[in-house]
């Protein structure tokens, strides 16, 4: 039996509810392979200012952002965030059940984020389009 959205716990928000970063050395080309291979579209470019890509996927909320790194690739490194409707709510719920969460961080104007750590040792980012 599948839920509903209105009974789910966390309320993701639409239409982006997840975004998958990957680190990339050369945006242009990061961008024209995903264009050419999958077919995705760029959605928002932030690529002069703050190394920052986000690319339509065809699965309904799922994105790719392209992060580009200016110190080079340390280690091949993938995120995966997820975006909510009330970041304040989502951190108490994930608080109430044990998750170590950090305090929120604002990004005016653009985006406030927190982040937690899964079992497994990865870092996940929870993020709401900032209200400021």
């Amino acid at each position: 039996m599948t839920e509903k959205k209105e009974d789910w716990k966390i309320k993701y928000s639409y239409p982006k509810s997840a975004l998958v970063t990957l680190h990339v050395n050369d945006m242009d080309r990061a961008i024209q392979f995903y264009q050419d291979v999958f077919d995705y579209k760029v959605s928002w470019n932030e690529a002069r200012q703050l190394g920052w890509v986000e690319m339509s996927t065809h699965i309904d909320g799922l994105f790719l952002g392209l992060n580009e790194s200016v110190h080079g690739l340390a280690e091949n490194q993938t995120a995966f965030t997820i975006n909510v409707s009330n970041l304040e709510e989502t951190k108490d719920y994930l608080d109430s059940k044990g998750v170590d969460t950090t305090k929120i961080e604002e990004f005016t104007g653009m985006i406030a984020m927190f982040f937690f750590v899964d079992s497994e040792g990865n870092r996940i980012a929870v993020a709401s389009s900032s209200n400021k």
